[in-house]
């Protein structure tokens, strides 16, 4: 079996002090959320919106090793309750479509999440198959496991990755730092930490990012769903509107597709 292996330090290692580092700011992490086909809802025994990031602002020429923060609120952490039957987890939808393409270094419209599930920051979540990759890796589900870098003070101030993954604190929202790297002519797939990043080896006219920094934080209703930008909060409280919508919809369509299938084994 073929094995492949990524080398960045040429790249990082040109990396200056956080001190010197510029801060462009921030961005609420946001996706488009849609209801699957009919075919797939019959078919499946979970139901789950399918739902796409939306990739983070194009900078204007932005200085090199600039930092930027996206904010994601905890609704797109959450996690697969043994009980939940008919509508997954946000995480879950996130680790299912690996909207990443690189390892390690990624290019700028890639899902920051996924991005830092697949690059071992925080633990991925897979549903149904959580279980078994418990059986297989019991050190990685193990709470006790999850060492952090002795420069690191806190599960909830990631300053450096840590050894082992983390667990996402429960009622947290997530601020994820990430370093603006140049373009690179190849981006590489990779099987990390349970998740498959996608290649793309024609160039990339834009950015590239690599995880920096995480800090779990517990940010109020009001300001969750809040961009910094003055339209983004006009539409903050539609928005969730619509995703409450969504969820309300899809669990209508679940109990249905599990009635149908009863009667037709039935009949």
């Amino acid at each position: 079996m073929s094995r492949i292996e990524i080398d960045n330090s040429s790249l990082l290692s040109k990396i200056p002090s956080e001190a010197n580092l510029p801060h462009l700011g921030s961005c609420l992490y946001d996706s488009i959320s849609q209801m699957p086909s009919v075919k797939r809802a019959m078919l499946d025994t979970k139901t789950s919106l399918i739902s796409t990031s939306t990739p983070m602002p194009r900078f204007m020429d932005p200085k090199p090793h600039s930092l930027f923060t996206v904010r994601v609120p905890r609704e797109y952490l959450s996690r697969v309750e043994a009980s939940d039957d008919v509508v997954s987890g946000g995480l879950e939808g996130i680790c299912n479509r690996r909207a990443i393409w690189g390892t390690e270094i990624y290019t700028d419209d890639s899902d920051v999440v996924a991005a830092a599930v697949h690059s071992g920051w925080i633990r991925g979540d897979f549903g149904i198959f959580d279980d078994d990759l418990r059986d297989i890796f019991p050190d990685e589900f193990d709470e006790k496991s999850h060492i952090v870098n002795d420069d690191t003070k806190s599960l909830e101030n990631l300053e450096r990755k840590p050894v082992k993954p983390v667990n996402i604190p429960e009622r947290k929202d997530m601020h994820i730092t990430v370093l603006l790297l140049p373009g690179l002519e190849r981006y590489t797939s990779t099987n990390m930490h349970h998740v498959t990043s996608r290649s793309w080896d024609d160039g990339h006219d834009g950015l590239s990012f690599a995880i920096w920094k995480i800090k779990f934080v517990d940010e109020s209703r009001a300001n969750r769903y809040m961009d910094r930008k003055g339209k983004a909060r006009k539409d903050g409280l539609k928005d969730i509107m619509k995703r409450r919508e969504a969820v309300d919809a899809l669990m209508g369509l679940g109990n249905k597709t599990m009635a149908s299938r009863v009667v037709h084994v039935a009949g």
